[in-house]
């Protein structure tokens, strides 16, 4: 998907093939196009999921989310961020 995204962003700003990827990805402040990775913002859709789930007031919620280490899993996705 970040393939596809990178070649519609080149083409469509009439930006060489050539031209590295970190350019679309740095910041505006670092003369980026500060275009955001797929891959960034799913990581951040599941931390937001994950933590939601695990504030959640519900008993049974609770009940199996010790069961499956969601923290634990939340955590090491957020170090890997």
């Amino acid at each position: 998907m970040d393939q596809t995204i990178r070649n519609h962003v080149k083409v469509d700003l009439h930006i060489h093939m050539n031209t590295p990827n970190r350019l679309l990805y740095c910041s505006k402040r670092d003369s980026g196009l500060d275009v955001p990775k797929v891959e960034a913002i799913e990581m951040n859709s599941t931390l937001k999921q994950g933590t939601t789930l695990l504030i959640s007031f519900q008993p049974a919620t609770h009940a199996l989310l010790q069961d499956s280490k969601l923290e634990q899993i939340l955590q090491s996705l957020a170090k890997a961020m």
